[in-house]
């Protein structure tokens, strides 16, 4: 849990669609950072672990979850699961097979960003969760 010894939950508010962050402090004995004196807001938290593209991304994915269970939800076959698992676990391997293709282009907003994905797994993430959308789920691209 990259957070730790915060506990991230995310809700959407369903007039607006915009995210809300709750947190919550999670005290153990076994934790000896609260015995050091230093305070932190949450803000400072997540700043000094460097974890907000990790929230960002994890709040894309759960967002692409929702969408499929809502608008495609029968189960994933095994090759669905598989393909599912490569473009979002197995990015080296998604990376040699999106671009074993003649045209991985369609999956950039912007054509610069195709050749960024060769080296920037961020870059080449938010394509694989657009990959997903579109070959796996059958739902149309969605801006990141």
């Amino acid at each position: 849990m990259p957070d730790y010894p915060l506990a991230r939950g995310v809700s959407r508010d369903r007039q607006t669609g915009t995210l809300n962050e709750h947190w919550a402090l999670i005290r153990e004995s076994h934790c000896l950072g609260f015995e050091c004196g230093t305070v932190q807001t949450v803000d400072e938290w997540v700043a000094d672990q460097e974890i907000a593209l990790h929230n960002r991304m994890n709040d894309r994915l759960l967002e692409l979850i929702s969408d499929k269970n809502r608008l495609h939800p029968e189960p994933l076959t095994p090759s669905e699961s598989q393909a599912v698992h490569t473009a979002l676990y197995d990015l080296d391997a998604f990376r040699e097979a999106l671009f074993a293709q003649a045209t991985p282009g369609d999956l950039f907003p912007d054509p610069a960003d195709a050749d960024r994905a060769r080296t920037d797994d961020r870059v080449l993430l938010e394509a694989a969760l657009a990959w997903v959308r579109i070959n796996v789920f059958n739902l149309s691209p969605k801006a990141p």
